[in-house]
């Protein structure tokens, strides 16, 4: 400080005999305390402005009493409260980080600046927020800590961590926890494969809900890691006992798509008849809603300017998914003088698949998240065809195929199994993936694409990544490499015996897995206990790896296992690809068939077994035989250009829409708009 403002400070101090660097200590003090004053008298104007609604007021006042005290956290926490109460996010969210800077043990600034960080894009900073804030008190019913920070682990589907901290809301809630936090944990615990579990927790909810919104989901929960074929038929008796018990029953219930958080996904896994379970699931919820069934007024066909059909496609997977891939080579090569195609995303495109599918569209419509508002949608685009590629695979969607929205309504192999659902007319497969008397699968009208076409349009994956060796991951060489890409849930109890008779022919075996989804390897190894234990220390599971290296690993694999009653479709493609053979055992339904129709089209069929026998000695040959292994790949490498990139899959899914639709131009189909009987 100069000399003058000194003197001028001294003037207010009627001293004159203490030494000048105590006076200073003193005059220092006093502008502390006057600063702390007029700090507190802003913060109670703030109070008082706050109080009164006069938010501007408050923030102005706070503002002062903060640059009083810049490193008080206390009073930024005031004002980022009251820039929170105003609805300006933007200046909390900063004034709320600087007060967590400020002091690291503030649980007030913890709480506070979890309440406004932006979801989902600060979704990590908001766990390690709450997870703090856990550390710094306790939780309580009115904070709910345990509780938001378990539904933002579930988002990034770090599930275990998630139960823990469900299972821990439940106990600051006492006696009588909340129904939701049940039901919410029996979310988590079925997302873990824990199927049984999970329902204990939906029957406890039943038992303290208000509404019937447990008993509802807890139906269509099935364990995607069945122990045996008769485990399998217990499940599916379960689940028609429970159904059944539903229909017809009046019940409090909300609206589906916020209801219902799971489908019956894991049904199709268990290599049986569907048909019967999935009709009895839909009678059960458009029992339960009512509203689901929905006929759109004033459909039309064909009346469009320019005489193109207008086609609308619909998935939440359009972009880097089974989908999208499967999708892409139809968006890249349409007819765009026959068809007008309209894209309906659940998201704004992201990703390479997405955006491309995205521009080869007319249009992409992202629809919102409201069975009633993505309806309207859908019918302000006037369709005369509206494309599910796959139905079963996410509730909304399948809620949303309730509806008549278009004049023909068609699904195909996306979720390769029937819906079940009434207006759902079509269903699109192939000669190849289709074994006689397959129509009696279907509630739709099964139509096959000729056998003249692959059964998909799909584009060939470049070999990217195959220089890789054996060492990159740590796989010995001496080993006969026995690889099974398929996700976990496609383990039906049938493989475990032909994987333990493999490796017990074949001492040099190795059978590589893909540790995906990573909560479900417990569980099979759970299963195999007893069965296996002679060959496990030959199974070795790797963690999920990037697209390069498991490419590369396709290439490396001495022959590739597919899995019986739900076989490889996008795997397949892309382990011909790498030129791997695949050994595949056809079964009585599409979903097993898929490998095998892409042998069809190569017409190539040494890898196709026609009983386990058979399928374990095809494997155990290519293992052991690298001359024999060599030739498979040569023929397959050959061969593959069959299955890539095939525009006559293309030309006859767009024969499959513009013939419907000049058959009920025609009169040629029974109605218009199919009704209920």
């Amino acid at each position: 400080m100069s000399p003058v403002n000194r003197t001028c400070l001294y003037a207010r101090f009627e001293v004159s005999s203490l030494d000048e660097n105590l006076l200073f200590r003193l005059i220092s003090n006093w502008l502390g305390e006057s600063r702390e004053k007029r700090r507190r008298q802003s913060i109670v104007r703030g109070f008082e402005a706050q109080a009164a609604g006069n938010f501007q007021l408050a923030i102005d006042s706070f503002a002062r009493a903060v640059a009083l005290g810049p490193d008080r956290a206390d009073t930024r926490c005031l004002l980022g409260n009251a820039l929170k109460l105003s609805g300006d996010n933007v200046r909390a969210l900063a004034e709320l980080r600087a007060a967590v800077r400020a002091d690291r043990n503030s649980m007030e600034a913890h709480l506070l600046l979890a309440s406004v960080l932006p979801l989902p894009d600060a979704r990590d900073e908001a766990v390690a927020t709450l997870r703090r804030a856990l550390e710094l008190g306790d939780d309580s019913p009115a904070q709910r800590l345990n509780y938001q920070l378990a539904c933002l682990l579930r988002d990034v589907h770090e599930y275990e961590d998630a139960a823990i901290h469900f299972e821990r809301a439940l106990t600051v809630h006492g006696d009588a926890p909340e129904w939701d936090i049940e039901s919410q944990f029996a979310n988590v615990l079925h997302a873990m494969g824990m199927a049984e579990e999970a329902r204990a927790r939906y029957a406890h909810a039943c038992a303290i809900s208000p509404t019937d919104v447990p008993r509802i989901r807890r139906v269509s929960i099935f364990p995607p890691l069945p122990s045996s074929r008769s485990h399998i038929d217990r499940i599916r008796s379960q689940f028609i006992e429970e159904a059944n018990a539903l229909l017809g029953r009046k019940m409090v219930l909300g609206n589906p798509e916020s209801d219902i958080t799971h489908t019956d996904f894991y049904l199709a896994y268990h290599g049986l008849d569907d048909r019967p379970l999935k009709e009895l699931l839909a009678r059960m919820y458009e029992s339960a809603y009512p509203g689901l069934h929905h006929v759109e007024p004033g459909l039309l066909i064909g009346a469009h300017p320019g005489g193109r059909v207008r086609l609308g496609v619909v998935s939440k997977h359009l972009n880097v998914h089974t989908i999208g891939r499967m999708m892409l080579g139809f968006f890249r090569h349409h007819n765009r003088a026959k068809l007008e195609v309209t894209s309906f995303m659940f998201e704004e495109p992201s990703d390479e698949v997405a955006r491309e599918i995205s521009t080869s569209s007319d249009k992409t419509v992202i629809l919102r998240p409201v069975l009633e508002e993505a309806r309207r949608q859908i019918a302000e685009a006037k369709l005369d065809v509206l494309f599910y590629p796959d139905i079963g695979m996410n509730p909304f969607t399948y809620f949303l195929a309730f509806a008549r929205l278009a004049p023909l309504q068609f699904v195909s192999w996306g979720h390769p199994v029937t819906t079940g659902l009434p207006e759902i007319d079509f269903f699109i497969s192939s000669a190849h993936v289709e074994p006689p008397e397959s129509a009696a699968h279907y509630s739709e009208r099964l139509i096959c694409l000729p056998d003249s076409c692959a059964f998909v349009s799909y584009p060939k994956p470049a070999a990217i990544g195959t220089t890789l060796g054996r060492a990159h991951f740590s796989i010995p060489e001496d080993v006969n490499l026995y690889f099974c890409p398929q996700t976990l849930f496609k383990m039906h109890p049938d493989f475990d015996d032909l994987i333990g008779e493999i490796l017990r022919a074949d001492r040099k075996g190795l059978l590589l897995l893909i540790d995906n989804p990573k909560y479900f390897k417990a569980q099979l190894l759970g299963r195999w206990a007893g069965r296996l234990d002679d060959v496990v220390s030959r199974i070795r599971f790797l963690p999920v790896c990037p697209h390069a290296d498991y490419l590369a690993l396709l290439g490396l694999a001495d022959v590739v296992l597919d899995t019986p009653h739900f076989s490889g479709g996008n795997s397949s493609l892309e382990a011909f690809a790498m030129g791997a053979p695949v050994v595949t055992l056809p079964g009585a339904y599409a979903r097993s068939r898929f490998t095998y129709a892409s042998y069809s089209r190569m017409g190539v069929m040494d890898c196709v077994a026609r009983d386990d026998r058979e399928y374990v000695g095809l494997a155990i040959r290519l293992g052991t035989d690298r001359g024999h292994a060599a030739a498979m790949r040569r023929r397959i490498i050959k061969a593959g250009a069959a299955i890539y990139d095939d525009l006559g899959t293309v030309r006859a899914m767009e024969n499959v829409f513009l013939d419907a639709v000049q058959q009920l131009l025609d009169g040629k189909l029974e109605k218009n708009v199919p009704q209920r009987n």
